[in-house]
């Protein structure tokens, strides 16, 4: 199922818009471990703190490949939505949670806008975090 779909068979409010689209803009990385696959979800102005990721999960995370982002998500690195992934676990940096929209790019040309509380609702296996580096308050 594409994402398009996702939100149609969902009924979401979260839509794909052409075009620049305003709001607080996030970025979605695909990182793995030996064992599973985290997506890490944070404000695009951020760096992810990848000690505080360690700790939360246990162990350290590397980033994926192309190739594997594309086999789990059907998109590229850069372009990763926040929903519509099964079997990931996502990683919700808590500044996220203080926005009522967010904007991730899907390609050069488009973007999903989703509310943060449809993210939260459509990810099984999701957990809100502090791990960004200190001193990054956006």
């Amino acid at each position: 199922m594409g994402l398009k779909e996702f939100i149609e068979g969902n009924k979401l409010a979260a839509r794909i818009v052409q075009g620049h689209c305003p709001g607080a803009r996030a970025k979605c990385r695909l990182f793995v471990t030996d064992k599973e696959e985290i997506l890490i979800v944070v404000l695009k102005s951020s760096s992810i703190d990848f000690e505080k990721v360690t700790a939360v999960l246990g162990k350290a995370v590397e980033p994926a490949s192309e190739e594997t982002a594309l086999e789990i998500t059907g998109y590229r690195n850069e372009f990763l939505p926040p929903v519509s992934i099964y079997g990931v676990k996502v990683l919700l940096d808590e500044r996220i949670e203080e926005k009522g929209t967010i904007v991730c790019p899907l390609s050069t040309v488009s973007s999903l806008e989703i509310p943060v509380s449809e993210i939260k609702d459509f990810n099984d296996d999701l957990v809100v975090v502090d791990i960004i580096k200190k001193g990054e308050l956006n």
